[in-house]
């Protein structure tokens, strides 16, 4: 789960509101995931794709 952390506070982009209220959201959904068996790349496949697409809707 360490590795996953380390990616979304390094690699995912942390200016604006979303950080501080969906930061939380993107830990706590990227160790469910991994719980559940799926692989690392999968799960940040996801979750990059998760924030383009609020990015893309509210303008980040």
């Amino acid at each position: 789960m360490e590795n996953l952390k380390t990616w979304i506070e390094t690699e995912l982009p942390n200016k604006g509101e979303w950080w501080s209220d969906g930061y939380h959201e993107f830990i706590d959904s990227a160790e469910k995931m991994l719980k559940a068996g799926m692989s690392e790349a999968t799960i940040k496949e996801i979750l990059r794709d998760l924030y383009k697409a609020v990015a893309s809707e509210y303008g980040g």
